[in-house]
């Protein structure tokens, strides 16, 4: 488990009392005595426990008249005044020595809090850090709370509990989840077996398919070539194919890209009872390639056409269907205006940009990936698949990733289009991806759209449900964001459905505590 504890606040307190000599002065003297800064507790070794805690801090500015500063932990909630402070025994606080460094110190077995009672795991404690002055009279009757770490450790501790619990009602073999927030990984961590034969635990690494998350990849690709002037998104499609694609229901009303993406269309899905080609397993690399059979089904006079692929309502109408298909042509249109296969183009504009190595679509090619990372992948009767398979509709949901490698997209998100300096999409992009302009479209969980991207409840981000069940999402509001990846069909513990979402709740409500 990686965990990094929220920057907490910091402390403004002096102490009194400390003179050196008080037959030397009537009045102690009046001096300026800086606070220490980014008060930070932490659980060196992820064991949830008291025994390895520590609490680093940065020195004051100018440690003029600091004799000590004390680190003073209390019951979370209590009131802590500094005439408390004065009264508490040695055993009660660690005292460190100003030294012009900075410091991280280890809370030891023997500290007890300021009631002078042990910790005890499953408490929830504040820190405190106090500047002690020589001769200073600091009229503060109170100090600030420094930290809610240990509070945090706990939550931590019973979300762990909840997944694993979950994991165990839902039969899911391998599961990982990572938290963000703008600035990265806040915790992230992977429970469970992946590989059943070998026995290898799961973890932020393990590779699983991503089902349905996949096409927010799509919505990227597209945007970017919209930026570049080479994709409107309210243009015919047919602008950018060499062949007429239309709702033979509806010949007369152009389709635009900014309908597929919002699942407007009226393309049907096609799930394996409209098309059941379309969704066959292929063994590895020898699936036909998007421009193969897309206009052999989508055109009237196409070799494989099937008229279940176009609904009975108009493109644009406003009727929402979730369609892989539109998804897949809109990987394709991003190959014909590129020139480049989608799986390459998205590689080298998306995923390595960003450092996400291990990402790709390519499960056609075995060796692509550390054989030791890929998680087991089931039908939908439980049977163990290939570690390498194809599918035609392979843009729609067949990329494999890790919830660590997937953190950095959503970072990338969550800051306009960049990571570490990396722009893969200017902020106005972005804003019009993630912009909800459909809020009733009624997707999966009651979902709006915008370009791809759904959201439900404060969350904008997208569920999977192929090959697993899978969930990513962020808040662009507090600026945090979640990603869980399991290997079990229908595991609806990890999506935000209202009556079964243990996991997915468990974990986005401790995302919105933080704020």
């Amino acid at each position: 488990m990686k965990i990094k504890l929220t920057q907490l606040l910091l402390i403004l307190s002096l102490m009194s009392s400390c003179n050196k000599n008080d037959d030397e002065t009537n009045s102690p003297q009046q001096l300026e005595t800086f606070p220490a800064t980014n008060v930070v507790l932490s659980d060196i070794s992820d064991t949830d426990t008291f025994a390895d805690l520590a609490v680093s801090f940065n020195k004051a500015t100018d440690e003029t008249g600091i004799l000590e500063y004390r680190i003073i932990v209390t019951k979370m909630g209590a009131s802590f005044t500094i005439a408390q402070a004065n009264l508490l025994s040695s055993n009660q606080y660690n005292a460190v020595v100003p030294n012009g460094a900075d410091h991280t110190i280890n809370l030891t077995g023997s500290l007890r809090d300021s009631d002078n009672d042990q910790l005890i795991d499953g408490n929830s404690y504040a820190v405190y850090i106090l500047s002690v002055a020589d001769g200073v009279d600091a009229d503060v009757n109170a100090l600030s709370i420094a930290s809610g770490a240990l509070q945090v450790i706990n939550q931590i501790a019973a979300i762990e509990s909840t997944i694993e619990e979950e994991m165990g009602v839902w039969g899911i073999n391998a599961l990982a989840v990572a938290m963000v927030d703008e600035n990265g990984i806040i915790y992230t961590k992977g429970f469970g077996i992946h590989n059943t034969q070998n026995q290898w635990p799961a973890s932020e690494n393990t590779l699983f398919v991503t089902s349905s998350l996949s096409k927010l990849i799509v919505s990227v690709a597209v945007m970017q070539l919209v930026e570049q002037g080479l994709v409107d998104l309210d243009e015919d499609i047919n602008t950018y194919f060499g062949y007429n694609i239309r709702n033979p229901n509806f010949p007369d009303i152009p389709i635009t890209p900014r309908m597929v993406l919002s699942h407007r269309a009226s393309l049907a899905n096609p799930n394996g009872n409209e098309i059941l080609e379309l969704n066959l397993l292929y063994e590895a690399g020898t699936a036909p390639g998007l421009e193969d059979w897309i206009p052999d089904y989508l055109l009237t006079d196409g070799e494989l056409y099937n008229p279940v692929i176009w609904k009975d309502f108009a493109p644009g109408s406003g009727q929402h269907i979730s369609s892989n298909a539109g998804m897949c042509l809109m990987a394709h249109m991003v190959e014909v205006v590129t020139g480049m296969d989608y799986r390459d183009y998205t590689e080298d504009n998306i995923f390595i940009p960003l450092g996400m190595e291990n990402t790709k679509f390519r499960m056609s090619e075995p060796g692509s990936y550390d054989d030791n990372l890929l998680s087991d992948n089931f039908n939908g009767a439980g049977a163990l698949l290939p570690a390498y398979f194809d599918l035609q509709m392979y843009p729609s949901g067949l990329l494999r990733t890790s919830v660590d490698e997937w953190s950095n997209f959503l970072v990338a998100i969550l800051n306009n289009g960049e990571l570490n300096g990396t722009r893969i999409l200017e902020e106005s992009s972005v804003n019009e991806m993630v912009t909800i302009d459909y809020p009733n479209a009624n997707l999966a969980f009651g979902a709006g759209v915008g370009l791809v991207w759904r959201q439900v409840g404060d969350w904008t981000g997208h569920t999977g449900g192929g090959f697993i069940t899978a969930s990513a999402d962020i808040n662009l509001n507090t600026k945090k964001g979640a990603v869980i990846l399991c290997n079990k069909r229908a595991a609806f513990t990890v999506s935000p459905d209202p009556s079964n979402g243990g996991i997915y709740y468990a974990i986005h409500d401790y995302l919105s505590s933080l704020d």
